[in-house]
């Protein structure tokens, strides 16, 4: 597994190439050990190859649980982006509306406004400000 790539991919690579390598060593010893007769070392080394693949194969979902994860809150991330940029777009595009729409009814009815809420300050006895 010469030059796989680079940057992480190498570090996987020769990780993969090592438990390979352990794997092969490994089997072979135990097969040593059945070829001697040594019953309680073959079932040490039998025993030890279960536990060894049931660690491998938690380290897998482990992984595989976590890229998920990764995945999901990415996914998580750009379905709340996108929702909030459409609701910027609504309100913008709703604002534009109405902005352009009822320009000619503020301008008539502006005057009368500020009447009403001066006559409605004066009520209240709010000193008026300068």
């Amino acid at each position: 597994m010469e030059n796989v790539g680079s940057g992480d991919g190498d570090a996987i690579a020769k990780a993969l190439e090592m438990g390979v390598a352990y794997y092969i060593y490994f089997m072979a010893l135990l097969d040593a050990a059945d070829v001697l007769g040594i019953p309680q070392l073959t079932e040490l080394l039998s025993d030890l190859a279960t536990f060894l693949l049931i660690v491998l194969a938690a380290l897998v979902v482990l992984v595989v649980g976590f890229d998920i994860a990764i995945a999901t809150n990415l996914f998580t991330a750009f379905i709340a982006a996108f929702f909030g940029a459409l609701a910027l777009a609504v309100a913008i595009g709703i604002g534009v509306a109405v902005g352009l729409g009822g320009r000619d009814y503020v301008a008539e009815n502006i005057d009368e406004w500020v009447d009403s809420a001066v006559s409605a300050i004066k009520e209240d006895n709010v000193p008026e400000m300068e």
